[in-house]
C-alpha cells in the first residue's frame, strides 16, 4: 500500500486546517459575522463548524486518493461489529459518569461557563438544533484529524485478533480510532 510520508501528512493536514479557518471565516463573514470576535455566540459557532469540517474532510479524502489506494483501505476505515460496538458505547458511558463524578467531587464546574453560554445564545437564536449537530458530528472530527499515516487493514485486523477477549478488541478499535 503506497502511503504518504511524516512530512505530506503534516503538510496534508496543515492545507486542511488553513483551508478550512478561511472557509469557515469567509462563511462567518458572508453571514454578517465578525469571525474574530465569535465569542460565545452559538449560532456563529454552530455555523463555522458546519462550513469548515467538509472541507477538512474533502482535503484529506482527496490527499488519500492522491496515492491510487481505496480511500476506506487507506483510513483502515472497519465497520466494527455490534458487540464491539455496544461494548465499546458501554465503556464510554462509564468512563463519562466516574469522569463527571471526579469533577463535582473536586469541585469543578461540570459544564464551563462559556459552553453555557454558547447554548443560551443557540436557544435564544433559535439554532441550537444547527448547534447540537455541528458539536456532536462535527467538532468531534476536528479534533481527532484523520491522520494520513494509515493503519493498513491487516495490521488493524491482527490487532484486533491479538487482543484475544471480545472487550480487548473493543477496546482496540476505539483506542486505534480516537488517534
Amino acid at each position: 500500500m503506497k502511503v504518504w510520508g511524516l512530512a505530506a501528512t503534516l503538510g496534508f493536514v496543515v492545507l486542511a486546517f488553513g483551508l478550512s479557518i478561511a472557509v469557515g471565516s469567509g462563511v462567518l463573514t458572508a453571514t454578517g459575522y465578525d469571525p474574530v470576535r465569535i465569542g460565545n455566540d452559538g449560532t456563529a459557532v454552530a455555523i463555522s463548524v458546519l462550513a469548515a469540517n467538509p472541507v477538512q474532510i474533502i482535503t484529506l479524502v482527496l490527499a488519500a486518493r492522491l496515492t491510487g489506494e481505496d480511500v476506506f483501505a487507506y483510513f483502515a476505515l472497519d465497520v466494527p461489529r455490534w458487540r464491539e460496538v455496544s461494548i465499546a458505547v458501554a465503556g464510554l458511558g462509564v468512563v463519562i459518569v466516574v469522569v463527571d463524578l471526579l469533577t463535582v467531587v473536586f469541585g469543578r464546574d461540570l459544564v464551563p461557563p462559556f459552553q453555557l453560554e454558547i447554548h443560551r445564545s443557540a436557544v435564544a437564536d433559535g439554532t441550537l438544533v444547527w448547534l447540537w449537530l455541528a458539536l456532536i458530528v462535527g467538532a468531534g472530527r476536528r479534533g481527532a484529524a484523520v491522520s494520513l499515516l494509515p493503519v493498513p487493514r491487516r495490521r488493524a485486523r491482527a490487532a484486533r485478533r491479538a487482543a484475544g477477549h471480545p472487550g480487548d478488541r473493543a477496546a482496540v478499535v476505539v483506542a486505534a480510532r480516537s488517534i
